[in-house]
């Protein structure tokens, strides 16, 4: 029994029982499960509907099966979206809870120069990072603009591609360095 058809139009592959087993085509809900069978494993669901298509998981194991994982070579997880909706690269635990907010953690090795790197392109060119190895943690801006800092939607701070520091001081005028550390007010409020 390799294949089975259903009287319900369901497609089942490895299995007799298409609505629980290894591969499940579903003719009328126009999506595919992957399956083990066994009760709290959790399925992998495909499929298109009216709002879009849809990749994701289900189970009936209180949501402990409820992620993806993504990996290389011999199995090594390397990437998870879990059942909250964090996106972890390289490690397998959130060190931040989600708790209602987004969260992307990346976890690297130790040691000057390795560390964890989140790279930024312009028009698929060179435009920064934000490191973190265990010597420092670095903001890299590659392009010749500057770096601004907002809070409530206004800025705060900014370095200039030279070097100057420009703070915005609460109506006392702008502290601004120049590539040397001095400090000068500009303006007043």
């Amino acid at each position: 029994n390799m294949v089975t058809l259903s009287q319900g139009g369901n497609v089942g592959i490895g299995t007799t029982s298409p609505t629980n087993g290894k591969l499940v085509i579903d003719s009328t809900g126009f999506q595919a499960s992957l399956e083990t069978g066994t009760a709290g494993d959790g399925r992998l669901n495909i499929g298109h509907f009216s709002n879009g298509t849809f990749i994701g998981t289900y189970g009936d194991d209180g949501g402990v099966a409820d992620l993806i994982r993504f990996g290389t070579h011999s199995g090594d997880e390397r990437m998870r979206i879990t059942s909250g909706g964090s996106v972890l690269v390289n490690t397998t635990s959130e060190r931040y809870i989600s708790s209602g907010r987004g969260v992307i953690e990346i976890n690297g090795d130790t040691g000057a120069g390795k560390g964890s790197l989140l790279g930024l392109k312009v028009g698929n060119n060179h435009g920064g990072y934000i490191l973190a190895d265990s010597t420092q943690m670095q903001v890299y801006n590659h392009l010749a603009t500057p770096l601004r800092f907002f809070t409530n939607a206004n800025e705060r701070m900014l370095i200039d591609s030279a070097g100057a520091i420009k703070f915005n001081a609460y109506g006392a005028g702008t502290l601004v360095t120049d590539a040397s550390g001095n400090i000068t007010a500009v303006g007043s409020g």
